[in-house]
């Protein structure tokens, strides 16, 4: 309160909110930081550590999301501010692998799309391959969807592609293993 202009209270005031699962305060403080941010009022010396808002506010709304019915309208709108702002942090951060980690999450197990999280997940688990929660969630997709169609291709050409998907997730399973 005596202090209302320095940023880093709003962002501990967003990081202990979030810690308590209260996403939607948490998300107002994120926003105060994400403003002052573009506004230029955030020291060269906090600049990287307070970039990460975008993956704090994107999980944010991960998580309520996925709190909400299937159907709900709203919980595809969160998916979507979600997506956004994982994105925008990937984009500024390219090399780490926690933003690409993050977006194999948002698309599977949270969307459902397995398929569009291998990528992510390769990603992540190329620039941090002492991580092992994107190999794990790599395993379990390979594990558990068959490979991707294609259409109009010969069923030995299927064939191939579905021994090719195995043989990966079978890779995948010893990286785990190692």
């Amino acid at each position: 309160e005596r202090d209302p202009d320095n940023v880093l209270w709003h962002w501990h005031q967003g990081l202990t909110l979030a810690a308590q699962l209260k996403f939607e305060d948490a998300i107002r403080e994120y926003d105060v930081v994400i403003a002052m941010r573009d506004e230029g009022r955030v020291a060269p010396a906090h600049r990287q550590d307070l970039d990460s808002v975008f993956l704090k506010i994107g999980n944010c709304y991960r998580n309520l999301a996925g709190g909400l019915p299937a159907a709900d309208p709203e919980r595809a709108r969160l998916f979507g501010l979600a997506q956004e702002n994982i994105e925008r942090y990937v984009s500024m951060y390219p090399k780490n692998a926690v933003g690409h980690k993050w977006l194999g999450h948002l698309h599977y197990p949270d969307l459902e799309r397995p398929y569009a999280a291998i990528p992510h997940f390769e990603q992540a688990f190329a620039l941090d391959p002492d991580c092992d929660s994107s190999l794990r969630s790599l395993t379990q997709i390979y594990a558990r969807y068959p490979a991707p169609e294609v259409e109009g291709e010969s069923e030995a050409d299927a064939e191939k592609r579905q021994a090719a998907w195995r043989a990966q997730g079978k890779a995948y399973e010893k990286d785990l293993e190692e």
